[in-house]
């Protein structure tokens, strides 16, 4: 449940940047490995390989669990490998996606060694996040939930690349639906 509710959060934000030129208007994908941070001590959340464009994104999720996230702007398609499963969300579905693509999230840049943006944004989820851009490709992304909970994503072997999102779903694979 802490997982689903982190990945809530992580695709909300992920969807939702805007300053100037939109650092997520050319499509990337990179390695991520996202951290809870803790008072003494951090601890892993996970890590996989991410996908994104201004129409959606693949996660390809390696540790802890085998799953992928793909979303659309109008659906959310979580693959578990592990129980052979396809949950699929509709328009509504809890991860916020359409809701946040549609809205102007604004940053401004604060000052740091090197480019870093701050917003407030007070949603369901979220309450604040900071971005880090090292040689004008994004490094890391911190985000402070309702409850005051940070979570560190950071990005690795980031590369600008255009790809195409479809899905099909395994033939052995039950499939959920959750409109």
């Amino acid at each position: 449940m802490a997982l689903e509710k982190f990945y809530k959060i992580f695709i909300t934000f992920l969807s939702s940047y805007t300053f100037g030129d939109e650092i997520f208007s050319n499509p990337f994908t990179a390695n991520i490995e996202i951290e809870k941070i803790g008072y003494y001590s951090n601890s892993f959340v996970s890590s996989g390989l991410i996908s994104y464009q201004n129409d959606g994104f693949i996660y390809k999720l390696r540790e802890p669990m085998n799953q992928q996230y793909i979303g659309f702007k109008d659906k959310l398609i979580v693959q578990d490998d592990d129980f052979k499963q396809v949950m699929m969300y509709g328009e509504n579905y809890n991860f916020l996606l359409s809701k946040v693509l549609n809205s102007d999230i604004e940053y401004e840049q604060v000052e740091c060694e090197d480019i870093c943006l701050s917003s407030s944004i007070y949603d369901e989820y979220i309450r604040s996040s900071y971005i880090t851009l090292v040689d004008d490709k994004l490094d890391q992304i911190r985000i402070i939930d309702n409850q005051n909970q940070i979570f560190l994503i950071k990005f690795s072997n980031l590369v600008y690349e255009s790809f195409s999102i479809s899905y099909e779903v395994p033939n052995d694979y039950q499939v959920i639906r959750n409109d």
